[in-house]
Order: structure tokens, then C-alpha cells, then sequence
């Protein structure tokens, strides 16, 4: 099995600016997770990969904001204890369904 030794916290490529804020949206994110996972296919055989690229992605690119445009970006982050995480994220995703 071929383990990845990457582990930088160094960024890869800038975008340097705001992308127009038509560009993001339900069909190119799945374009991209599409070809994310298209391009973890090609490899040869099981690997494995750091968790901080696999899990976060955008982190590879400096300024990655940029990519949302210039609209408002939230980001909110947390930790659930395993005895509830389903049923918490379920709500999460409910609450942010409804909130548009």
C-alpha cells in the first residue's frame, strides 16, 4: 500500500481574485467533488492520504475565499460528542436548510 508523506501546510496556487459570484453553485461544486474523486480513482490500488488535504481540500489554495466571490462567506465549525454527532449535524443541516 503507498502512503502519502505530504504533509505541508505550505499553499500550492493563489487565486488572487474574486471569482463572479455566479460561479458557485450546486453544479459546480458537484463538478468539482466529481472530478476530485475521479482523480483518487485514477491512482493505483488502495492508499493512504493525511487527513488535512483529504478533509480540506481548498486549504491547497491560498486565498481560497476568493472562490465564493465577493458575497458574504460563513464557515462555522464544531465538535459533537459521539453519542449525539448524528442527531446534532442532522439539526445543523435542517437549521441551515431553513435558513437559506
Amino acid at each position: 500500500m503507498a502512503i502519502s508523506r505530504h504533509i505541508s501546510n505550505s499553499r500550492v496556487v493563489t487565486h488572487p481574485l474574486d471569482a463572479p459570484d455566479f460561479t458557485l453553485n450546486a453544479l459546480t461544486v458537484r463538478a468539482f467533488n466529481s472530478v476530485r474523486r475521479e482523480l483518487k480513482r485514477m491512482r493505483h490500488g488502495p492508499y493512504r492520504a493525511h487527513y488535512d488535504p483529504f478533509l480540506y481540500p481548498l486549504d491547497g489554495i491560498s486565498q481560497w475565499n476568493r472562490l465564493y466571490g465577493s458575497k458574504d462567506f460563513y464557515q462555522y465549525q464544531c465538535v459533537l460528542p459521539p453519542a449525539t454527532a448524528r442527531g446534532g449535524v442532522t439539526e445543523l443541516l435542517k437549521t441551515i436548510v431553513a435558513s437559506g
